[in-house]
């Protein structure tokens, strides 16, 4: 009888293990991809995918697109969360950012840069490869306001992410900063959040630390 009963205890510790395997495998989360210009600052096994601030996944790997021109981020997402990144999910990473309005992400020297994403509260159709956003982007899925165009003659004093205030408080945000075609007007993109755009009209005027005019075909301040 003493044979027999030799073998039960590795068979038992066998199978203890292959349930903790399973149990590990199983709940490890679900992969996604996210292609970004370049991976400066993503360390695989460290950094983090964050979602409102909350740590929601980790970077397995990163490669080269085929052409090599970019790069694709791999990222585990936990479990719970996967089934909420849909076709409007957004990704961007998070790096220090210096600008005549200050440092900002100080955060970020000493933890490292991370992966931040948003998605809505609700389950959709999965989806599992992305690509990812150059910036911050100015308003998150659903916010009310509305965009508008500024131009000036110059960039002068101008920043991306640069506040547009009203009497003090900050009411909306500026980016995307280029050329206007005719090459002889700078022009930006700008969001003003709900209820606060309902202030604009056609004869209102801008100021960002030098005077902007809104294009007539859209609207502007009071």
């Amino acid at each position: 009888m003493r044979g027999p009963l030799i073998w039960i205890v590795p068979i038992l510790a066998l199978i203890v293990a292959l349930g903790l395997a399973w149990n590990a495998f199983a709940g490890r989360g679900t992969l996604i991809s996210v292609e970004f210009s370049d991976a400066t600052g993503i360390t695989p096994g460290e950094t983090a995918l964050k979602f409102r601030e909350i740590t929601v996944g980790k970077v397995e790997s990163v490669r080269f697109t085929t052409n090599l021109s970019k790069v694709v981020v791999n990222i585990r997402v936990d479990k719970d969360i996967a089934d909420y990144i849909d076709s409007e999910a957004e990704f961007w990473i998070v790096r220090p950012q210096v600008s005549t309005q200050g440092i900002s992400r100080l955060d970020t020297v000493l933890s490292g840069a991370f992966i931040e994403g948003f998605w809505d509260d609700t389950i959709d159709t999965p989806r599992r490869n992305f690509t990812g956003m150059d910036r911050m982007p100015l308003t998150r899925i659903g916010e009310k306001g509305t965009w508008i165009v500024l131009s000036s003659d110059s960039a002068k004093g101008l920043t991306e992410g640069a506040p547009i205030t009203f009497r003090g408080v900050q009411v909306g945000t500026m980016q995307n900063l280029r050329l206007g075609e005719d090459d002889e007007t700078v022009l930006a993109d700008a969001f003003i959040a709900s209820p606060h755009d309902d202030r604009m009209t056609t004869a209102s005027v801008f100021g960002i630390r030098r005077a902007f005019r809104s294009r007539s075909a859209r609207r502007a301040w009071l």
